[in-house]
């Protein structure tokens, strides 16, 4: 996407958070005001220290983290939203929370330094010159924007209010939709994988030490229903439902608001009207947390279908040689093992079939087979600075590819030298029937 057309995007995103801060803080756009530019600097500040000061993953590690605390967060607010939600509304006498200046000055600060920084890391990889048209475009434009909205605010409808622990909802949903959009800072593909492992984990502890493995009292059938536990969908739609608890919490919290009391209107008529009006109303507080739902679900979306073409070259057929070697060139023809660029490889024994890569990263080559041992073998792609399983949507560093664990691709043994890599064929084998094949004992899982 060309930059205008990101920069164009963050400053639609950027005006519909300042709408909901101006309906949170309604009675202190002072602060609001303040807290909110102080932050829009602060966050543009930090991200262009964060690109300038490191390089490799660790700048999008770190924003990536302060996205999951946002989005952790919002499980406690929305707890406690559903949680107050039948209590009654606070007085004029019982000022709220939210009108005091400190709350508000925080919450406006906090909101504008996230989002800052994100759009920082959005514009980041447009080209060289992207933190500087963030600073000296991008960051003026939202100040200017937010004079807008601040003036054009109150002519929006009053029925719009936000309810109880909407703002956080539209503030974090509004950061997932912009990491969404680029795969090392995307959420939901990691939350999805890592309650995939949890559900494989407990499965397979399950019926490994509470069960004798493959007792012939269980079935063909039986496994065929067990199989479902293994499959990818199955973290998917436990990630979709963890996703999605915030919003439904808080909708639910705005149904369990208690009506005014009209029992002290004698005319009956009036009396529904009243209440016709508050259902109106109550429906009217669901706008924000509408919206903040279909943000997230773009991003999920978005999450399944990322932007990005990755590297995955078709496998070269290798062999072993009479001692069981097999012997990888670091130049063969177009083939330069040193490109950067992981190349795969497939070894055909009988009925062993057998799929690697070879990647050259951090000055070094490394081997590993195009698997892991935690998902079934759909392989792996390669992005700028990552590889993806193609299984689960995890994105590896390519520093952390040839380290054993999670869901990085299975190390493979090997040894190498100025003409190449060796590796053992039996060993190659081995390493996949035991980290690969071993690991998936439901029908349709070894290859």
């Amino acid at each position: 996407m060309p930059i205008l057309a990101k920069g164009l995007t963050l400053l639609i995103l950027w005006g519909v958070l300042v709408v909901g801060l101006t309906r949170t803080f309604a009675a202190r756009k002072s602060a609001l005001t303040a807290g909110s530019v102080l932050g829009l600097i602060t966050g543009t500040v930090a991200g262009f220290l964060l690109f300038n000061s490191f390089t490799g993953e660790l700048p999008f590690a770190i924003i990536k983290s302060l996205v999951a605390v946002a989005f952790i967060s919002l499980f406690i607010v929305a707890a406690f939203a559903w949680h107050k939600a039948p209590a009654p509304a606070i007085t004029e006498f019982s000022p709220s929370l939210s009108d005091h200046p400190a709350v508000t000055a925080m919450a406006a600060f906090l909101s504008a330094t996230v989002f800052a920084i994100l759009a920082v890391c959005r514009l980041s990889n447009s080209g060289d010159n992207a933190t500087v048209l963030a600073v000296c475009f991008i960051l003026p434009a939202m100040v200017e924007l937010w004079l807008v909205v601040y003036r054009l605010e109150p002519l929006l409808p009053s029925v719009l209010k936000m309810p109880r622990g909407g703002l956080p909802l539209l503030a974090v949903s509004l950061f997932l939709f912009i990491a969404s959009f680029s795969p090392r800072l995307d959420l939901f593909s990691p939350l999805s994988m890592k309650v995939m492992k949890l559900i494989h984990d407990f499965v397979h502890q399950f019926f490994e030490s509470m069960l004798i493995p493959d007792h012939p009292f269980f079935r063909t059938d039986v496994w065929d229903y067990i199989g479902m536990f293994f499959s990818n969908s199955v973290g998917f739609w436990g990630g979709l439902i963890i996703w999605f608890i915030p919003s439904a919490l808080i909708a639910i919290a705005v149904f369990r608001q208690p009506l005014p009391s009209v029992a002290h209107v004698r005319q009956a008529a009036t009396r529904r009207k009243l209440i016709a009006g508050h259902l109106r109303e109550r429906r009217c507080l669901l706008f924000f947390p509408f919206f903040a739902t279909i943000l997230m679900a773009v991003a999920v979306y978005e999450s399944g279908h990322p932007s990005v073409e990755y590297w995955d070259p078709k496998p070269i057929a290798v062999k072993a040689d009479g001692a069981g070697t097999i012997h990888i060139p670091v130049k063969d023809g177009e083939t330069d093992l040193k490109d950067g660029k992981l190349h795969k490889y497939i070894f055909l024994q009988g009925a062993k079939k057998v799929r690697f890569f070879v990647l050259y990263r951090s000055d070094e080559l490394t081997v590993v087979l195009d698997a892991c041992s935690i998902c079934q073998p759909e392989g792996y792609g390669q992005s700028e600075g990552t590889v993806i399983c193609y299984y689960c949507k995890t994105l590896i560093p390519l520093e952390t590819v040839g380290k054993p664990g999670g869901c990085n691709p299975v190390p493979v043994s090997f040894t190498a030298d100025a003409g190449g890599v060796h590796l053992s064929a039996v060993s190659l084998i081995n390493t996949w029937n035991e980290q690969v094949q071993s690991a998936k004992k439901v029908p349709g899982g070894p290859e």
